[in-house]
């Protein structure tokens, strides 16, 4: 079986994130009054083939936004 990668990696990252930053705030080790720890997701790719998968989740949202709503994206690259 050839393992590609996932076209969907720049969301699951998007989400591995947030649920880090919910765990701690439900863990007591961050409060809202303090801000958010800085996070750098790494990915580790052993698949066969090279990797495909758009590495910018702006690459992945709609491109006919109109301009005024671009600002507001999530963005994780």
């Amino acid at each position: 079986m050839i393992k590609a990668a996932d076209p969907f990696m720049a969301v699951r990252l998007l989400t591995y994130i947030g649920l880090l930053w919910e765990d701690l705030r439900k863990s007591g080790e961050i409060d809202s009054s303090e801000p958010l720890p800085a996070v750098l997701p790494i990915v580790i790719y052993n698949g066969d083939a090279p990797w495909t998968a758009k590495t910018d989740l702006a690459d992945m949202i709609d491109p006919s936004l109109p301009d005024q709503l671009v600002r507001w994206q999530l963005q994780i690259r």
